[in-house]
């Protein structure tokens, strides 16, 4: 089993070129729109060093929250709102562990789930599948399968994320073309690393090995504890420069003779760990390494030297970590299908409770239980008992998902809607956009159906048939109240520079320029903080996954709702289905209808806005999921739960 490990570091440069080479424009756009939700990114054995080493980035980039966790502490650190992006780092994508901790954060249905992998056609990829708001971005190594320890995986999972970042942010910064150009620019007090292999020669034979570490080089630090202990060459310590003050020091005042100390600094906390070392007993062998701070470049070259320290040690102490023989015990401790509390399945009442309530205290669960199971209750007997005449979709987020946006429907979207069309059903689209969604749908519809479409183009403010092909006389020049707000917001310094506005006649739409990292939030916080102070707006504000719209008074998605109305059976419902049904969403009017559905956020209230999609579905899935469920019984079209 594995590899030798000396012939793995011989690969280093390739794999870097490697990582230096490819497109991570994807997982930077990712960042960019996810970066201000709380991060926790998941590892195990090596792993768990690049997650150490995504969280260092997301602080050092967004000084955003962030945490880096196994699998199983991510069950209590799952936020019970899922307002989290979840990131997992595996080599293979294939232990049980991070599987389970990948599905059960699918089911808990967090806001982002994505996963980093070094293999095609892992188990994640093949979970992420089924679940199509997830990201499973794989990778071939050139390298191939890492050995026993995480080696060429590791550096270029560390190489590709520091790139990502970089990119997502306004300041790129380059790293060095080799690794050895990466190693002479981050380490300032060694020239090179044979300096450092003959300076550490004393520590070898010592009992047990403590590590001191500035914050930057926490990830260097636990892959050295992780490659030690994982391969058995030596019993390893950590503990920050500071945090070793508060009785770890005790340790030497018995064991001065039987250990040794390596110490890795930043070059700002060079001096304060030059006087640490400088008050334990001469007795006690100590390195010390310190780097230039260089915005966490510094890490990467810390894990290099991680990998050579155990290369070093591995030959003093005649092991190879890279295939060290693991004993019958150890196989068969990895391979214990014992559950240590992750969610393997939740059913669709269940899911649908748990999406209405995951806002309300905890406390409040136990006396809002028998209310929420009434009210599912309730909900289900009247949809199911309703006769369906037509449907109203949102489009974004709901017909395409928000990152294929730019894309037609999907076949199977298609083929679901041409169903519909030929069962007799009036199909209606209520969207923010303009002539887009025409040119979109109709190359998916058949003509012939054409006609039996209405579109609520700019958030319902004008209607036209699919077949109707006209200019649009809501995309003229803005009524005089949006056009005060646009020159408003234009002038907001902050807008100005990492905004985009669309102006048309009854709608202005605000986004977030491509190459700019601004958080959905805070571009809501920044257009209300100007209409805050503007009393002639009279109309709404809406909020999407992408976008801002704010439209003028008397303008609503339920237009296209009321004019279907008149098109079916007076005994007949519509059914109202879309992704943002709680205010501020953009869906929150539609969905307040008596027959509407949520494929993701849904409203409080207990007589509407259910999202009944199976634990883990979202989005474009979900609603084929509902369009799938709508069938034929004693001549009409019903929901089927």
């Amino acid at each position: 089993m594995g590899k030798l490990f000396e012939k793995e570091l011989e690969q280093f440069d390739a794999t870097y070129k490697w990582a230096l080479s490819i497109d991570v424009s994807v997982i930077s756009d990712l960042i960019k729109s996810t970066w201000s939700f709380p991060l926790l990114s998941v590892g195990s054995g090596g792993s768990f060093s690049v997650a150490e080493f995504h969280a260092l980035l997301h602080k050092i980039f967004y000084s955003s929250i962030v945490k880096a966790v196994t699998p199983v502490e991510l069950i209590s650190a799952l936020p019970r709102n899922a307002e989290a992006s979840v990131w997992f780092m595996s080599a293979s994508g294939n232990n049980v562990d991070i599987y389970r901790a990948y599905k059960h954060t699918i089911l808990r249905e967090m806001n982002t789930v994505s996963a980093i992998v070094g293999r095609k056609g892992s188990k994640l990829n093949k979970l992420s599948k089924k679940h199509e708001y997830t990201n499973c971005f794989e990778y071939f190594l050139p390298s191939g399968k890492d050995g026993f320890l995480a080696t060429n995986s590791l550096l270029a999972f560390t190489t590709l994320l520091y790139r990502a970042y970089s990119d997502s942010s306004d300041e790129i910064r380059e790293l060095p073309k080799t690794t050895g150009e990466l190693i002479n620019k981050c380490i300032f007090n060694y020239s090179e690393l044979e300096h450092i292999k003959k300076t550490i020669e004393p520590l070898w034979d010592k009992q047990s090995l403590h590590v001191l570490y500035s914050l930057n080089l926490k990830p260097a630090a636990l892959d050295i504890e992780s490659k030690f202990t994982e391969s058995g060459l030596i019993s390893t310590h950590l503990a920050d420069i500071r945090n070793f003050a508060h009785g770890r020091h005790h340790w030497f005042a018995k064991h001065q003779n039987d250990s040794g100390i390596i110490a890795l600094s930043t070059k700002n906390d060079y001096e304060i760990v030059e006087k640490t070392l400088g008050l334990l007993p001469n007795t006690v062998p100590k390195v010390h390494v310190s780097f230039n701070s260089l915005g966490g470049i510094e890490a990467i070259a810390g894990i290099i030297l991680s990998m050579y320290l155990t290369k070093w040690l591995g030959k003093v102490k005649g092991i190879d970590p890279g295939r060290p023989g693991v004993p019958p015990f150890g196989s068969k401790i990895y391979r214990l299908s014992a559950n240590p509390g992750f969610v393997t399945s939740i059913n669709k009442k269940k899911a649908a409770i748990e999406r209405k309530r995951k806002l309300s205290p905890l406390s409040y669960d136990t006396i809002s239980e028998k209310q929420w199971d009434k009210a599912y209750g309730v909900f289900i007997k009247t949809l199911s008992e309703a006769s369906i005449g037509g449907i109203v979709l949102d489009y974004d987020g709901t017909v395409v998902d928000s990152n294929k946006r730019w894309d037609p429907p999907s076949n199977s979207m298609a083929v679901e809607l041409i169903r519909l069309l030929e069962e007799g059903v009036i199909v209606g689209f209520a969207t923010g956009r303009g002539k887009s969604i025409r040119r979109d749908l109709q190359q998916v519809i058949p003509k012939k159906f054409w006609s039996k479409i209405l579109i609520g183009y700019y958030n319902g403010s004008e209607l036209k048939n699919l077949s109707n092909n006209n200019y649009l006389n809501t995309a003229s020049d803005p009524v005089m109240e949006l056009e005060s707000l646009f020159k408003k917001l234009k002038d907001n310094i902050f807008l100005s520079e990492l905004a985009s506005f669309d102006q048309k006649k009854y709608q202005l739409t605000v986004k977030r320029k491509d190459d700019k990292p601004l958080s959905e939030t805070f571009l809501w916080d920044l257009v209300q903080d100007e209409l805050y102070q503007c009393e002639e707006h009279k109309g709404e504000v809406l909020r999407s996954s992408h976008s801002i719209d704010i439209i003028a008074r008397d303008i609503s998605k339920l237009s296209v709702v009321e004019e279907i109305k008149k098109e079916i059976d007076e005994h007949s419902e519509i059914l109202s289905i879309g992704d943002r049904g709680r205010w501020p969403g953009n869906d929150a009017r539609l969905l307040k209808e008596n027959f509407s559905l949520s494929v993701d956020e849904v409203s409080y209230s207990p007589v509407t806005c259910w999202n009944l999609c199976p634990a883990g579905i979202r989005g474009a899935q979900g609603t084929l999921y509902y369009l799938s469920r709508l069938k034929r019984k004693n001549g009409s079209l019903r929901f089927f739960p």
